[in-house]
């Protein structure tokens, strides 16, 4: 058994449920209506009275003590007679008047606007419009419009003109020339990086999350426990977590050996790109000012070349051999392998002549700075005519050449080695990158 005033309250709800539904069936039979074209509707005229319900048929809409709702259908036909503008409009604070347009029953209460609109031009809209509590401002926070030949059809919520600055998103599809088919628009002026789109996971972590604000932001975790939307703002593009599963992060196919897979321009100014990556894995670079004038690239099978000059900052080390290649007239082209040494030695050559008997010879100032002269460096020298020669007197900057027996004015030459400035102490240094 049930007290009278649970029945009430069970009364009260069903009563509430069951407007409703009605409400919501009405709704469904004028929109169908239109769609139609079966004029089912008959216009309400409700005075501007807190007092006026809406009706629709047997559906009645109770207004609130402060404002009306209404059911208003309008129609109105084109100027070839041929097709009608028909719009329905479930409003709260708002009525329709055809001389003097929307008018609003109390202006210190907000208004509200669910309309649906069929256009003698080729179209429909459904919006949602509103403006505030005292204010004329007309804002549309959803709208929907398309054309009836399939060309267009696009949803907008927020944006402009929702509110001045508003973020927005636009969906478009159909048949026509469309500027986006997913449009976002950030808020103006905002400096905080905040996700515009995130791809959250079931146990709430993003795998992607692009952020805007400022400078865009495109953050991916890779691993399931890391959180794309809490990693730091640096960065426009940035894979975060462990990623040993021998897939590529980035995985270009069937794009062609000769297409471009990154190019990169950096100044405004620049006329042609300063770097280059192609589809077969050749790399240039160039000034900007004009076309590439180095490049790395494969030439051959297990073979790296380069048409520019190569300049190696820090040690060289091969495995192999090192060797210049020498085009010949009779023979093509030749290495000449280059000598190799347990320490840094430079070396230098040179002539001199006897002249009483001795000779000073000055050490080439640019080759001495190349070596260390306090150490002990050494001096060979061939004779080139009847005399045998000896070498003393090694200075910084000098040595002196003197004849044993023979001419004292024969000619000679000299090559000198030296131990190369701040390597004296290497030698024979171990290499783990070496191999068997």
């Amino acid at each position: 058994m049930t007290s009278s005033g649970e029945c009430a309250k069970s009364t009260s709800v069903i009563a509430i449920w069951t407007r409703s539904a009605r409400l919501a069936m009405a709704l469904s039979v004028m929109l169908w209506s239109l769609l139609i074209g079966v004029h089912t509707i008959a216009a309400q005229e409700c005075p501007l009275s807190p007092a006026c319900d809406a009706v629709f048929d047997s559906v009645v809409i109770p207004n609130s003590s402060k404002a009306p709702s209404r059911l208003v259908h309008s129609e109105d036909l084109s100027p070839d007679g041929l097709f009608m503008d028909e719009a329905v409009h479930l409003t709260y604070n708002r009525d329709w008047s055809a001389g003097s347009g929307w008018l609003r029953d109390d202006s210190s209460q907000p208004t509200a606007d669910l309309d649906f609109e069929s256009y003698w031009v080729g179209a429909m809209e459904f919006n949602v419009d509103m403006s505030p509590a005292g204010s004329n401002a007309a804002l549309r926070p959803f709208g929907l419009y398309a054309k009836y030949d399939g060309s267009i059809t696009q949803l907008n919520i927020g944006s402009s003109s929702y509110a001045p600055g508003a973020a927005g998103v636009s969906l478009s599809g159909g048949t026509g020339s469309l500027s986006n088919l997913l449009g976002i628009t950030d808020q103006a002026n905002r400096s905080v990086h905040q996700n515009m789109i995130a791809m959250i996971r079931q146990n709430g972590t993003s795998s992607f999350a692009w952020r805007s604000g400022g400078v865009p932001r495109l953050n991916l975790a890779l691993q399931p426990s890391l959180d794309a939307n809490g990693f730091g703002n640096y960065g426009v593009m940035k894979f975060v977590g462990e990623w040993d599963t021998g897939e590529p992060i980035l995985n270009f196919e069937s794009t062609g050996i000769g297409s471009r897979i990154i190019q990169i321009s950096p100044l405004g100014s620049d006329v042609a790109p300063r770097f280059k990556l192609m589809g077969d894995g050749a790399m240039s670079w160039g000034p900007g000012t004009s076309s590439a004038d180095t490049d790395l690239y494969r030439s051959a099978n297990n073979t790296l070349k380069t048409d520019g000059n190569l300049i190696v900052a820090g040690n060289f080390a091969v495995t192999g051999t090192k060797s210049a290649i020498v085009e010949t007239k009779s023979y093509g082209s030749r290495a000449l392998y280059a000598m190799e040494s347990p320490e840094n030695w430079f070396e230098d050559f040179g002539s001199g002549k006897l002249v009483n008997g001795e000779a000073m010879i000055r050490i080439e100032p640019m080759f001495a700075e190349t070596v260390n002269v306090d150490q002990r460096y050494h001096v060979f020298v061939t004779a080139t005519g009847e005399c045998s020669l000896y070498v003393t007197d090694k200075g910084r900057d000098f040595f002196k050449v003197k004849s044993l027996k023979g001419s004292t004015d024969c000619g000679f030459e000299y090559r000198i080695v030296a131990k190369r400035r701040g390597y004296a102490k290497v030698r024979l240094s171990r290499s783990d990158d070496a191999t068997e």
